[in-house]
């Protein structure tokens, strides 16, 4: 099969270029692969070489068993010239099915495997209004669905039935769904609608549902604007466009005049927040001014318009609300729906802050092409709902990036933050932590510190969530985790903290309290002169309680002074630290009944002109001690390696430890002795389940006894029983080895979490794991509230940075942005948006198969703009996406195609293009700019679209002209070598291993271009196994991945500043090839250098976060092998061996002559070993 696959490969693309038949080409016409996989209902192409050049254009006759299995849309036809045949087929029966040539015997047989349909009818989705909008009066409620027809379309309300869509029609492939809603005969209040579709067969599909507000205001509430009398009001200001709106009459049109829009400017703005024209539910008063004093304060608004527009360019007009005149940035926006004049909501509400503004609605997405296309907007009236909400009625809350969905080890900490408009700074709201469904503490904080106590937990499954009160009293909730506890026992532990935004605090001045930028919490008591807070504790709040002060000081000739006080009685005096952090102020006991803690600023310093010596505190934080005795130490269950086993002179330890108090630290014993270095703190751990990579040049091959020592909070320790193993001097043998080799190469190196997984099953189960799991939403989450403006590209580039960092499947990751880099596309010529929602695209299909991610990129809005396939028309072609999806998606640059099938694919792929649509780019076929005329691509003919044909049937047959190219794109085995080639060369070495290569090549054909099945054959592959480690380069991404995740080390703004300076950020290649993999490309002295910078950088914190316990005390400097010891230890850490003797030989030598102390010395080794040979290779 490998050699006949040789063959066949080389025959295609020796077939189009014309060039002499090879001796090893087949002597036989036959399949490119004896079996492949379909799916029901889904069409595909198959595809038979020939030995030599057809004379003349022939069909095959095929026989198909059983004849029902499948539809045959395309017979097999060879065209004159050509050595490929095609067939178009579409499975219609689950099961086997063989297609056999006749005439050709064993070479012209088929078997094809098909499987059930992923899914048959799309989900429908709501288009207007938005989630979170205010809803009044009669508002008309859109939707879309792709796909086939429905019967029915239903509004639902809950599970009632308030509104049904009977008129359908669609538009370039997609059904429009209209409903007339009557708010009025709605009950106010919050309201979940669900868009439920109906088909003949009976079955259903449901929206997700749309949540939104009902309201029924009173009269003259709501101000109305007649467009017409707007645009005869003064310019907004700023606007320099002298021209007017055009006003038209139409009887249909309230009054019966309206504004046309031809443009996107002039656009009709209304002032508020001063006195302002009064505006009346009467047409004849719009628009006169009579004196109306306005409130002039901070407001919400929702807005609604009555308008209509005209499609063109796959989209119906978008309106948009500018504050202001910033033209750039529409505060919210929506979609119309209609060439009728119909009422919609605009968007969702928006923050006016206090003062005079202009508001105006805007055309967003204006498109014209002569004699092709005209997009235009007809507005009517415009009506304003100021709304009685606070600022932060809009925040929502978030979990920080933790591994829930695990057993955990005892105690733990939470942490979440809240997001909210930035419009102006307010106080924190609170946000309380439920657990089980009761509440365990709240705080008024926007980042939120909680702690999970054993006593609150109950054995097995627990579910957590954060939940925020709103000021209308609402509360707003995250997505609920869960995780176990398996332990035995429970301690009481909670953590209160009392923040100086909770309403509880009182301070001598009122002046005292305000925001400062940098402090966790936001709000805090800034103190610049001698003064004090005080807190009155609940009086039903009782215990023991270790009490600290989360403060920072600003020092002049000595450090701020708080002194704290319980009652009457002073606790103590305390130094406050220049940065942020927690100060013990010992522990104190509460008793029922009134009580009170104050904290003072006590030793004002300010010499003018000096210095100035300031306070500022945060809140107080009392974590509840309990002092019932507990003799017990942590429960330790050793899982890996297994007694009498062998392991390597470099390997690890996996073990389970739980404690009812938590536990706080695990080291590894061999031989009743420390292995230095292989120490885990483990407290705010989450999972129980710990990894300890280790090494100990002290240990001879031979047996040796092996157990793991672990101590809870209060230090009380457990050993467990020890047990022979045997080591053995072939690090490279063991499953720790192999372990390590498959992270190296499939992940970002050797994650103690990872490696634990993978020794307690196999490289493959832990392959087949990451590659099912789907996007990790909370890292994406998390990326982009640090990185929020979604309209800046190097915020945008940065989202995707810190989302590889923190993400929890790095297998996955590296999978998706190599299939980025594979489709790349430009940023900055396709917008930050469009770049972030084809990444999101990405991140669902990831894992996919080959044919969903060339469908995802194909039908990505950001390509359409990127190729230029937007500019693309009969008549008037643009051949770079043609080329592109040819040379650097699927065929190769050796591939086989010619520049005829440029050429003529181009033409096919006419049509294909992006519009905007609710103010996003989204992919649409223009079937008005298609090319219908018949083309020949690579051997394949595609018909022409009948003349006669319109409407939906034209429509269909023009788009399923570049659909079915796609197809045979997919099926060409030069699309399979070249595929294999790239994946091979990623994961195991460059060049590519022949060998290798053609048996991914056929793994792909076999299986339709599954790249999960792809990647299994290239992990069970001799080439894999034998590949030397660290034998392959690094580029600057994976490097700054590798450090930060392998150190613990969060600081996305740094990686981004490596990337920048050595060109290698996501979304930032200008040219359509990608970034190199090629080693050689990022190793030059400067690339090299800025490493060097960024390994420096990181140095100072990863010491911290990975060197604990003994050997970071000063009394390890005294041990003559501390250095090596350490050395040892982080170069298994990061790479998962021991350092070659020549790095080994230099990073002892320049640590020897290090100075410093504990810290500093660490930390040099960490730069050493960062900027070794080891660090670059993987």
């Amino acid at each position: 099969m490998i050699e006949s696959l040789k063959a066949t490969c080389l025959l295609v693309s020796l077939a189009v270029c014309g060039v002499a038949q090879d001796a090893a080409v087949p002597k036989a016409a036959a399949w490119v692969v004896g079996e492949t996989r379909a799916e029901v209902g889904a069409s595909r192409v198959l595809v038979m070489t020939l030995p030599e050049k057809a004379a003349k254009d022939k069909t095959f006759a095929v026989d198909v068993v059983p004849p029902r299995a499948l539809k045959v849309l395309a017979p097999l036809r060879v065209l004159a010239g050509h050595r490929v045949a095609y067939m178009r087929v579409r499975p219609e029966v689950v099961g086997d099915a063989t297609l056999s040539v006749r005439g050709l015997g064993k070479s012209g047989r088929l078997q094809l495997h098909v499987g059930a349909a992923s899914t048959e009818y799309a989900t429908p989705q709501f288009v207007s209004p938005k989630a979170r909008a205010y809803l009044w009066g009669d508002v008309l409620v859109g939707g879309r669905i792709a796909g086939r027809r429905p019967s029915k379309a239903r509004l639902l309300l809950g599970t009632k039935v308030v509104a049904e869509n009977a008129n359908y029609e669609a538009i370039d492939g997609i059904w429009r769904l209209r409903f007339a809603l009557s708010v009025a005969s709605l009950p106010a209040g919050a309201a979940q609608f669900t868009i439920q579709t109906t088909y003949s067969d009976g079955s259903q599909r449901s929206s997700r549902s749309l949540g939104v507000t009902l309201v029924h205001p009173a009269k003259g509430r709501v101000s109305i604007y007649e467009t017409e009398d707007l645009a005869r009001a003064p310019l907004a200001k700023g606007v320099r466009d002298r021209r007017r709106s055009r006003v038209g009459n139409d009887r249909k049109a309230s009054g019966g005049r309206y504004t046309l829009h031809i443009a996107p400017d002039p656009y009709p703005s209304v002032r508020v927040g001063k006195p302002v024209a009064k505006a009346t539910e009467n047409k004849k008063a719009a628009g006169k001014k009579t004196a109306k004093k306005g409130s002039g304060r901070a407001q919400w608004y929702q807005l609604a318009t009555i308008a209509r527009g005209s499609y063109a360019g796959g989209a119906w007009p978008t309106v948009g609300v500018i504050v202001d005149n910033d033209r750039n940035r529409p505060r919210t926006n929506t979609p119309l729906l209609d060439e009728d004049w119909h009422r919609v909501i605009v968007g969702r509400p928006f923050w006016i802050p206090a003062g005079e503004h202009m508001v105006g609605l805007r055309f967003l997405n204006d498109a014209y092409v002569a004699g092709i296309l005209d997009r235009n907007l007809s507005l009517d009236r415009i009506e304003f709902l100021p709304l009685d909400l606070e600022e932060e009625e809009f925040a929502a809350v978030h979990l920080n990036r933790q591994a829930f969905g695990r057993t955990v080890p005892g105690t733990f900490f939470v942490r979440g933050y809240v997001t909210r408009p930035a419009a102006e700074r307010t106080r924190p709201l609170r946000t309380r932590l439920v657990l089980n469904g009761k509440t365990l503490a709240s705080q008024c904080s926007d980042r939120l510190r909680f702690i999970v106590g054993t006593q609150a937990m109950t054995a097995g499954e627990n579910h957590l969530q954060l939940v925020t009160v709103l000021p209308s009293g609402r509360e707003v909730s995250c997505d609920p985790v869960s995780f176990r506890w398996q332990g035995k026992g429970s301690r009481v532990d909670n953590l209160l903290r009392y923040t100086a935004a909770d309403k509880k605090f009182k301070a001598a001045s009122p002046k005292v309290l305000c925001f400062e930028k940098g402090a966790p919490d936001g709000y805090v008591f800034r103190f610049t002169s001698n003064g004090s807070a005080v807190l009155d504790l609940p009086e039903d709040l009782v215990g023991s309680f270790d009490l600290s002060l989360y403060m920072h000081g600003k020092g002049y000739k000595g450090a701020a002074k708080a002194r704290v006080t319980l009652g009457d009685k002073e606790l103590k005096v305390l130094d406050a630290n220049r940065s942020w952090r927690s100060h013990p102020a010992g522990r104190i006991q509460l008793v029922k009944g009134p009580k009170r803690l104050t904290v003072a600023f006590v030793n004002d310093l300010n010499e003018k002109g000096k210095g100035d010596r300031n306070l500022s505190f945060g809140a107080f934080e009392l974590r509840a001690v309990d002092l019932r005795p507990d003799k017990v130490g942590p429960a330790i269950s050793l899982q890996y390696p297994r007694p009498g086993a062998k392991i390597g002179s470099v390997d690890a330890v996996v073990v389970d430890v739980s404690d009812a108090s938590g536990v706080r630290d695990v080291a590894v014993l061999i031989d009743g002795k420390v292995v230095p270095g292989v120490y885990e703190r483990m407290e705010g751990r989450i999972d129980s389940r710990v990894c300890l990579p280790f090494t100990d040049r002290r240990l001879q091959p031979g047996m040796h006894k092996l157990s793991v020592v672990a101590s809870d909070r209060f230090g009380r320790k457990t050993t467990s029983k020890a047990f022979d193993v045997g080591m053995v001097d072939s690090p490279d043998a063991s499953p720790f080895a192999r372990a390590v080799h498959f992270l190296n190469r499939f992940g970002y190196g050797p994650e103690p979490r990872l490696l634990a997984e993978i020794l307690l099953s196999s490289p493959v189960q832990m392959l087949r794991r990451a590659l099912a799991k789907g996007p990790d939403r909370q890292a994406l989450r998390g990326s982009e509230v640090r990185f929020p403006t979604g309209t800046s590209a190097n915020h945008i580039s940065r989202r995707v940075v810190d989302m590889a960092r923190r993400n929890d499947n790095p297998i996955r990751t590296r999978l998706l942005l190599f299939w980025e880099n594979h489709f790349t596309t430009w940023i900055r010529k396709v917008g930050a948006q469009s770049e972030w929602e084809e990444h999101l695209r990405f991140q669902d299909v990831a894992s996919a198969d080959f044919g969903k991610l060339l469908r995802t990129s194909a039908h990505s809005p950001a390509m359409m703009l990127y190729l230029d396939n937007t500019r693309s028309f009969a008549g008037r072609i643009n051949e770079n996406y043609a080329r592109e999806i040819m040379e650097l998606h699927t065929l190769g640059v050796t591939g086989g195609y010619t520049q005829k099938d440029v050429e003529a694919l181009s033409r096919v792929l006419t049509g294909w293009s992006a519009t905007s649509d609710s103010g996003r780019q989204e992919f649409a076929f223009l079937a008005g700019l298609h090319d219908r005329s018949a083309q020949t691509v690579v051997g394949y003919r595609v018909p022409a679209v009948a003349r006669e044909a319109s409407g939906a049937k034209a429509w269909a047959l023009s788009r399923d002209r570049g659909e079915t190219m796609l197809e045979v794109l997919l099926a060409h085995p030069s699309t399979a070598r070249f595929l294999a080639s790239k994946l091979v060369a990623h994961y195991v070495a460059d060049p590519a291993p022949t060998e290798l290569v053609d048996d991914v090549t056929e793994t792909y054909l076999q299986t339709s271009g599954d790249v999960g099945a792809m990647l299994r054959t290239i992990l069970g592959s001799k080439a894999f196994a034998t590949a030397t480690p660290g034998g392959k380069g690094t580029d600057p991404f994976e490097f700054a991945l590798r450090l930060s995740r392998l150190g613990r080390w969060d600081n996305p703004w740094d990686i981004g500043t490596l990337l920048d300076a050595v060109q290698r950020l996501p979304m930032e290649r200008s040219t359509p090839d990608g970034y190199p993999e090629e080693a050689a490309a990022w190793f030059d002295s400067s690339s090299t250098l800025q490493r060097w910078r960024f390994v420096e950088r990181a140095a100072g914190s990863i010491r911290w976060q990975l060197f604990h316990g003994p050997a970071r005390t000063s009394r390890a400097l005294r041990d003559p092998n501390w250095n090596q010891a350490v050395i040892d230890w982080l170069a298994v850490r990061f790479f998962g061996r021991r350092l070659t003797a020549k790095s080994n030989a230099a990073a002892l030598k320049i640590l020897a002559d290090g100075k410093g102390d504990v810290g500093t010395r660490i930390g040099l080794a960490v730069s050493i070993l960062g900027q070794l040979p080891e660090a670059h290779m993987h």
